[in-house]
């Protein structure tokens, strides 16, 4: 997965070296849990609960520069607020895109 290293920058800039280390961990932290609840969501079915998250993840992974993960996770906002069939393979793309997103910050560090 590419990362747009103009965003990642910019939080840097926004946030400065000594904090952003902490930033970056916190959402690595949080993206593991998002991950377990969506997965949950996924098999129960949860159109509500998958909206919610895909929202939460949408920004954040925007904001570090995950912009594939980001696209998806509107993807699969929208599909869950309408109902729509494609919600839940949305969703399960997004558990593994997080991963990879996951992974491609973790060799940054």
């Amino acid at each position: 997965m590419k990362i747009n290293m103009q965003s990642l920058d910019q939080l840097r800039e926004d946030v400065g070296d000594e904090v952003y280390p902490l930033i970056m961990a916190q959402f690595c932290d949080e993206l593991e849990q998002c991950r377990s609840k969506l997965a949950a969501a996924v098999a129960a079915a949860d159109s509500p609960a998958i909206a919610e998250l895909a929202h939460s993840l949408k920004s954040t992974a925007r904001t570090v520069g995950l912009e594939a993960l980001a696209d998806m996770a509107e993807k699969a906002e929208n599909d869950a607020r309408a109902g729509a069939e494609g919600a839940i393979e949305h969703a399960q793309q997004l558990i593994e895109l997080s991963v990879e997103g996951q992974q491609e910050l973790g060799r940054l560090s």
